[in-house]
């Protein structure tokens, strides 16, 4: 973040190409992080969230490796790829589904699908089709929300962006 005369720029992350996938989306999150409001049992349920889409994401084209909570084993020409793919995806939708709670989903939410057009992927691919690794990532997603959905944290219970500007995350 820089300053000029008096207002803050924001200079949004880009992925680096030198970096791993993993890595360059925990640049992302982290970015989110430091913009939003403090709000430390959301971000350690975010951070959680997150993590188990890039590990089941990872785990499906392992062959030894169960994911956390997607158990979907696939195959592809190019493991290492079609990962990347995988992760970007499931990671992609959920960090559009907890970014629409946070304080600065304005900004948050048009700038995810930046982000994954920048790392070389179409942010309308909404396919569950699992023989492709888009279709496993939003797969991923699907499973890993609608377990978090459920563990008690009232996620639901709050008013989401563009309903509510700004949202309401996790009311009591």
């Amino acid at each position: 973040v820089t300053f000029n005369s008096g207002a803050q720029t924001t200079n949004w992350y880009v992925p680096n190409t030198n970096y791993s996938i993993a890595r360059n989306w925990n640049e992302r999150i982290l970015e989110g992080i430091r913009m939003d409001t403090p709000h430390p049992p959301g971000q350690a349920r975010n951070l959680f969230s997150f993590s188990v889409c890039m590990y089941d994401a990872w785990a499906a084209f392992d062959t030894n490796a169960v994911g956390f909570i997607y158990r979907g084993q696939h195959t592809a020409p190019d493991i290492a790829a079609a990962r990347r793919e995988a992760i970007s995806y499931a990671m992609f939708r959920m960090m559009m589904e907890r970014h629409a709670y946070s304080r600065t989903a304005t900004n948050q939410i048009p700038h995810n699908p930046d982000f994954l057009t920048a790392l070389g992927y179409d942010p309308n691919n909404v396919s569950r089709d699992t023989s492709t690794p888009a279709g496993v990532g939003n797969s991923i997603y699907d499973a890993v929300s609608a377990w978090f959905i459920n563990d008690g944290s009232r996620q639901t219970n709050g008013t989401p962006f563009p309903t509510a500007n700004p949202p309401a995350a996790y009311p009591d």
